[in-house]
């Protein structure tokens, strides 16, 4: 995920969900983010959620232990926290159980779901590659799909000139050929 937000360039990030996890801190280490935020509900001395509006939410493996019923809340919440999100969830069940007995992954869907349930919310969101079983999301424009589209376009555009060109210097050699 670093090039991601290496490419967005952020100059704050808060991690939704955080646990334990310290990182949060250390991406802003390497993305030279300066201020960085943990925000996680379950936990004492970081169940407050931080002030502000954050350049960049990041959300790890927190997506699927949050029950359908209670979605729509959390990602409305997790979308007033910031500018862009970036959004890794696992589609595997855990090893873990609950209390109950239910699996911890309580909210386990393909992409096209979680797609669809996030674009409520984060309108420009789109998938990223993840790896192990996962699905990943972000919500800006990529550079170097843009990027790419332009060389794209400009390429065509010189081949349109040099088919143009090539026809043209065809009908001339046609014409010296004749004389």
């Amino acid at each position: 995920v670093l090039p991601h937000i290496l490419e967005l360039s952020p100059d704050s990030i808060v991690d939704y969900g955080a646990g334990r996890s310290l990182i949060a801190e250390a991406i802003a280490r390497k993305a030279g983010i300066g201020r960085v935020a943990r925000f996680e509900p379950s936990l004492p001395g970081l169940d407050r959620k931080p002030d502000g509006v954050f350049a960049l939410l990041v959300s790890f493996d927190v997506l699927e232990h949050v029950p359908e019923e209670e979605m729509d809340s959390v990602l409305h919440e997790m979308s007033t926290m910031c500018k862009n999100a970036l959004l890794i969830i696992d589609t595997r069940p855990a090893k873990a159980l609950l209390a109950d007995g239910r699996n911890a992954h309580v909210s386990l869907h393909d992409e096209a779901w979680w797609l669809k349930r996030l674009q409520k919310h984060f309108p420009s969101i789109q998938p990223i590659a993840a790896r192990n079983g996962r699905v990943g999301f972000k919500t800006w424009p990529s550079r170097s799909t843009a990027m790419w589209r332009t060389y794209i376009e400009q390429r065509e555009r010189a081949l349109q000139k040099l088919g143009k060109l090539r026809a043209k210097l065809g009908r001339s050699r046609v014409v010296t050929q004749k004389s």
